[in-house]
């Protein structure tokens, strides 16, 4: 028997178990997530525990303490099932997670741990000594690219042979469609928009996203302010990045809360570009989601989001992410309508592109390592 743990399983992240665990079809697996697990769950292909409660508490403290119990149930629960192996998805309370993984050296349990970033964006040099102790004691280790890896050998210490890079499958948010096309249709008729060159930033926005240099250099260029030719969509819900001099452009529409699943694509399908100069990033669930709505997109050369442009012509790298390199290339696309008309509709590259972050070859490798010796 095996043991998957995802503690942080709801939203956008309960996609990944989902899509993974779906293509399971001999292997014992119980599946201990969130009570807020919500993603396909009348058809989930495995025993599904909705271990975890934290998220439904309002004090810091109350959610340690319901996440600490949630940990100890488990502990009681492993001592009588004895699984052979156990995948952990995310950590999330230091001092319970480093307990609960020494239990489980203890009882000589194979551990498998999902690095889904290698740290947590914008980590101190305290929380990056946590990760690097943990990342010590599990058996195995999953990450997305093999940026990822290097940083993991270089960085943390991590032995080659610990590490395994499986890409990270493409992200259907599984919305009603026709809610979505509703939200679109309202969307587009609210903001008047026709045939501009939508360029968007969706998601949360903060500095390791690059958002305050979208911000800077829609303000400078007054070239972008034509709303005739051009609409800047800037979603999602803002980490301190000032929009003030945006904020008064008629063409700049914000949107500073979190979105919901029908906001965010119906925005995404609405993008004509979008834009990802990220500083620092391991693999992103906006480009997975772009990838699989076949929406062409700028990204900088953080972590691996250019690795789907040496493959197809989805989009356009600028290279390191700085305030220079992304103004250059957002006004030069701008000049180039038709070129992103053909991007978004050669329909042969999208296909490939997704077959290239299939979750079935993601899953054969995922459980090849459940029966590693």
């Amino acid at each position: 028997m095996i043991y998957f743990i995802d503690p942080m399983s709801y939203g956008n992240l309960a996609v990944y178990d989902y899509s993974l665990l779906s293509h399971n079809q001999n292997i014992e697996i119980l599946f201990f997530g969130s009570s807020l697990y919500d993603y396909k769950k009348n058809v989930l292909p495995t025993s599904f525990i909705p271990l975890f409660k934290y998220n439904k508490k309002k004090t810091s403290l109350k959610k340690a303490f319901s996440y600490t119990k949630s940990i100890c149930s488990l502990m009681f629960r492993i001592l009588k099932d004895k699984p052979r192996l156990i995948h952990i998805q995310w950590i999330k309370f230091w001092y319970v997670d480093i307990i609960f993984l020494f239990f489980l050296k203890i009882l000589k349990i194979k551990i498998v741990f999902t690095a889904h970033n290698v740290v947590p964006h914008e980590s101190t040099m305290y929380v990056c000594r946590q990760y690097k102790f943990y990342y010590k004691y599990v058996t195995d280790i999953i990450v997305h690219t093999k940026e990822s890896k290097q940083r993991l050998e270089e960085d943390f210490f991590v032995p080659n042979k610990k590490i395994n890079v499986i890409p990270h499958g493409t992200l259907d948010l599984c919305t009603d469609k026709e809610a979505v096309r509703i939200t679109k249709e309202s969307i587009k008729k609210s903001l008047n928009i026709a045939d501009q060159i939508v360029f968007s930033m969706l998601g949360l926005q903060s500095f390791y996203k690059g958002s305050d240099m979208v911000v800077k250099m829609w303000a400078r260029n007054v070239e972008l302010h034509d709303k005739n030719k051009f609409i800047l969509l800037f979603w999602g819900k803002n980490e301190k990045i000032d929009t003030s001099s945006i904020d008064n452009i008629e063409n700049v529409n914000i949107n500073n809360r979190y979105l919901t699943n029908e906001e965010f694509l119906a925005a995404m399908q609405l993008t004509s570009v979008l834009l990802m100069p990220y500083r620092d990033i391991s693999q992103s669930g906006v480009l997975l989601t772009a990838i699989n709505e076949s929406i062409p997109f700028l990204v900088s050369s953080a972590g691996s989001l250019s690795e789907p442009l040496s493959l197809v012509k989805a989009g356009w790298s600028i290279g390191e992410p700085n305030y220079e390199n992304l103004e250059n290339h957002v006004l030069s696309i701008a000049r180039k309508k038709q070129e992103i008309i053909d991007i978004k509709n050669d329909k042969e590259s999208w296909i490939f592109l997704q077959n290239e972050f299939s979750w079935n070859s993601i899953a054969l490798e995922t459980f090849k390592i459940y029966e590693k010796p």
